[in-house]
C-alpha cells in the first residue's frame, strides 16, 4: 500500500495503483498473482492495516492478500477479525516476532508473542492451503556467523512446520 497523510488518501492512491498494475497484467496476459500486504503503523505516516485494505481488495477482484501476522500484532497486540474476503484472497502469510527494540525477530516458541502468532497460524491452518508461509526475519537478528544464521533459520522453519503440520 501507498502511505499518505490520511487513511482515505492512502486507500485511494493504493486502489488506483493496483487497478493500473492489474490492468497491465491482464492486458499483457501475464500469469501473475499480485498481492497487497497489511502494514503496521509508523510514526508520522499512515500505512494501511488489514481492515483498511478492504476497499482496495473489493475494488480489485484479482488482487490477492498477503497477511502479515507480525504487522497485525505490532498494531493491535492481537489478531483482529478475519473477514471471509481476506481468507478467500490470501496467498501469502508472513510471520515474525518483535519487541519494542527490534522487529522481524525469529519466532521463538518460548516467547509469549511468538506463541500467540503460532496460535493464529494454527487457527488459520485450514485456510492456508496454497499459501506461502514466509519467515519475515531480519537475518542480522539470528545468532552466529552467516552459515550459523542460515542453519538457525532452517531449524526455526522446521520447528514451525512441525507445530503447524
Amino acid at each position: 500500500p501507498i502511505s499518505s497523510d490520511n487513511i482515505y488518501l492512502s486507500q485511494e492512491k493504493t486502489n488506483i495503483m493496483f487497478s493500473k498494475i492489474l490492468k497491465y497484467i491482464e492486458d499483457k496476459k501475464y500469469d501473475i498473482e499480485f498481492g497487497v500486504e497489511n502494514l503496521s503503523s509508523r510514526k508520522g505516516s499512515i500505512r494501511l492495516s488489514k481492515n483498511m485494505l478492504l476497499p482496495v481488495l473489493i475494488n480489485n477482484e484479482d488482487l490477492k492478500f498477503t497477511y502479515n501476522i507480525g504487522n497485525e500484532f505490532r498494531d493491535f497486540n492481537k489478531i483482529n477479525d478475519m473477514k471471509p474476503l481476506f481468507l478467500d484472497r490470501m496467498n501469502n502469510v508472513h510471520i515474525y516476532s518483535f519487541d519494542y527494540k527490534n522487529i522481524h525477530k525469529p519466532i521463538n516458541k518460548d516467547d509469549d508473542r511468538s506463541k500467540a502468532i503460532i496460535k493464529e497460524l494454527l487457527h488459520l491452518k485450514s485456510s492456508l492451503f496454497g499459501c506461502s508461509l514466509v519467515l519475515d526475519y531480519d537475518f542480522e537478528l539470528l545468532p552466529g556467523t552467516p552459515k550459523e544464521k542460515f542453519s538457525n533459520y532452517v531449524e526455526n522453519a522446521e520447528e514451525i512446520y512441525k507445530i503447524i503440520e
